[in-house]
């Protein structure tokens, strides 16, 4: 919009503004950097204008963001959320977010596609193909500082900081402008970028088809909960947080797998119960019990003697399960990294489903299973 009449960048400048805020804060905040920086840049860039004319464009371009704003601190209700900000300066923290940019489950086809990449962009560069925007670079140079100094969680939402690496890197590509374009030239980037997309894409399906298949056999466990259940799920290990190459080495992750139950049967799970503020719906329990099995996003279980705490907030919530309209068909754990050989004896449980690596198991009370019994 350079060059237009300054209202209509401003009116524009609010209505994406006012876009990008509705989508997340995280992105309103780091679209206020960029135009923060562009127009400082402006500045210096004409300071020799004198000191009234740089004020008020910079007053204008501030504009831009008081409809968001005003949206913000009048209705929203994540503004109530306390700021608790906590930091991690540890190197793989702060690092590891650029060096995972490509990660895909394949640690050899993500080395080759970076190595492709800064090749081909160096190559550009050498012979004179292409030229960086010195605004948009500074962008992106603004945007990986804040990955180095932003804390890692805030107003209760975790890797803030991570997350804007990515960020960094696509604004790094939009720097990357055309010196003259020739037609020859233009062909062979272009086969380029396709040949690294399909490649990627091709390694990206290989990984999922083999995810799928594990997923698919938890989903059809599923199959045999009756709608309207409760479901608990919990898992063996703590969610980790992959290496230098890698976002996740545990493939599938058994964080959100539990969700196809919501979808298919219709089953409520513990993570439906957001904190007011995070999410623009928030599902209250109705019975204390369920919210006391939270445990964002999964309940952990690492050894044995872990699995008889969980049954029994299980069997908090079981003991009530008439006491909600619509009564509760059930209440279940879905437990991932663990069979049902390694469940403990003596439990209030039966078995539903058993698999490789993950077991479905019904809580059932002593008094419902003497009932059942008679």
């Amino acid at each position: 919009m350079e060059g237009r009449p300054r209202w209509q960048q401003v009116v524009l400048g609010a209505f994406f503004a006012l876009l990008i805020f509705l989508a997340h804060l995280v992105a309103f905040g780091l679209y206020a950097v960029a135009i923060a920086a562009l127009e400082l840049r402006h500045a210096r860039l004409r300071r020799r204008e004198g000191l009234g004319p740089a004020f008020l464009r910079l007053v204008a371009s501030a504009s831009q963001f008081i409809p968001a704003l005003v949206l913000y601190w009048a209705i929203s209700p994540s503004h109530g959320l306390p700021l608790s900000p906590h930091f991690n300066f540890s190197a793989f923290v702060k690092l590891s977010p650029f060096t995972r940019l490509l990660s895909s489950g394949n640690p050899h086809a993500d080395a080759a596609a970076s190595l492709i990449s800064l090749a081909a962009l160096v190559l550009a560069l050498t012979m004179r193909q292409v030229r960086l925007h010195p605004g948009l670079l500074l962008v992106a140079a603004l945007f990986a500082l804040l990955v180095l100094v932003l804390p890692y969680s805030a107003m209760e939402s975790f890797f803030l900081d991570w997350r804007i690496a990515i960020a960094a890197a696509f604004m790094l590509l939009a720097a990357i402008v055309p010196r003259r374009p020739r037609p020859l030239a233009t062909a062979i980037a272009s086969m380029v970028i396709l040949l690294l997309l399909g490649s990627r894409s091709y390694v990206l399906a290989q990984d999922w088809r083999v995810q799928g298949k594990v997923i698919g056999e938890m989903v059809a466990a599923f199959q045999r909960i009756p709608p309207g259940s409760f479901i608990i799920p919990a898992a063996r290990y703590p969610i980790e947080l992959g290496d230098w190459t890698q976002t996740r080495r545990m493939r599938p992750p058994p964080e959100h797998i539990v969700a196809y139950a919501m979808i298919d049967r219709q089953a409520i799970i513990p993570s439906l119960f957001a904190k007011a503020g995070q999410n623009p719906l928030v599902f209250e329990p109705l019975l204390p019990e369920m919210k006391a099995l939270d445990r964002g996003p999964i309940a952990r279980v690492p050894d044995a003697a872990a699995f008889r705490p969980l049954v029994q907030n299980a069997l908090a919530v079981a003991s009530r399960a008439d006491e909600v309209q619509p009564p509760l068909a059930g209440v279940y754990i879905a437990m991932y990294q663990w069979g049902c050989e390694d469940w403990l004896a003596g439990l209030a449980v039966q078995p539903v489903a058993c698999g490789q690596g993950f077991s479905v198991m019904r809580v059932v009370p002593p008094a419902k299973a003497s009932e059942e019994a008679g």
